[in-house]
């Protein structure tokens, strides 16, 4: 649907998802994939509540996949909105997400954290690259691919 709104919106959150998650899955497979998830801390971690019916992953666990694609797409889609309140609303959205990794065991905090930060400093990249820098000249980039299309 991006697509209707011109290229910049589209490659501001298609870029910023794919890499990020490609930095994350590098990470989380990587020089972390020695880090365990906390089903695996199970016995440690006595009196925790754990959520049943929950498939519980045991390895890879920092950083979070889920929660870097959640900010990472939740800044990307503020951006493009532009109104404090929606980028409100998609920050509590992505938030929520993360905590939701944690409450169902699947992350720590400190693999939620990373994986905000590893999001949010993407999606920043990737708009400077379209909205600051040199490269954002690129008259191509304010096209609407669909535009001529629809009349």
């Amino acid at each position: 649907m991006l697509f209707w709104k011109g290229w910049r919106a589209f490659l501001l959150v298609g870029l910023s998802a794919l890499v990020s998650a490609l930095f994350a899955q590098f990470l989380k497979h990587g020089p972390y994939s020695h880090l365990d998830r906390p089903s695996m801390f199970r016995e440690q971690l006595v009196g925790m509540p754990w959520v049943e019916g929950i498939d519980l992953h045991a390895h890879n666990s920092f950083p979070s996949g889920h929660t870097t694609a959640a900010f990472a797409m939740c800044m990307a889609l503020a951006i493009i909105v532009g109104k404090p309140r929606f980028a409100m609303a998609f920050a509590i959205l992505a938030g929520l997400l993360g905590y939701a990794r944690i409450y169902l065991s699947q992350h720590f905090l400190q693999d939620t954290v990373t994986g905000a930060a590893l999001g949010t400093l993407t999606c920043w990249a990737v708009y400077h690259a379209l909205y600051v820098s040199r490269w954002s000249q690129a008259p191509w980039l304010n096209n609407r691919p669909f535009a001529k299309s629809l009349k």
